[in-house]
């Protein structure tokens, strides 16, 4: 599950969200963005209600995310990401790059 701050909430806000991950057996994973702080519910989500954290002050969403890969998904991670590598390749960029290591012989 993740659980999508408000643009304008403040650090009180996003601990006391925190603090009720925590009180109901989960684990949080905090990532901030320059536009967003999304709050990650780690453990089995399954069994909690999206209402719990969608009536806190400084939320602004909650998404359920039953997929495997849900740290690198979409929800999470809205806008596209370009890595530059040490010998100045650029990844995710409009070029096609292709990869080999010595097991692709």
């Amino acid at each position: 599950m993740l659980i999508v701050m408000q643009a304008d909430s403040t650090a009180d806000q996003l601990l006391a969200v925190v603090e009720r991950i925590e009180s109901l057996g989960f684990r949080a994973d905090l990532s901030k963005t320059s536009q967003r702080t999304v709050v990650g519910v780690q453990g089995d989500e399954g069994t909690a209600d999206p209402d719990l954290f969608g009536s806190l002050d400084g939320v602004e969403r909650v998404v359920r995310v039953l997929r495997p890969f849900r740290l690198a998904c979409r929800e999470l991670h809205p806008e596209d990401r370009m890595i530059e590598l040490p010998v100045g390749v650029m990844l995710g960029g409009p070029d096609l790059l292709v990869m080999a290591g010595p097991c692709a012989v």
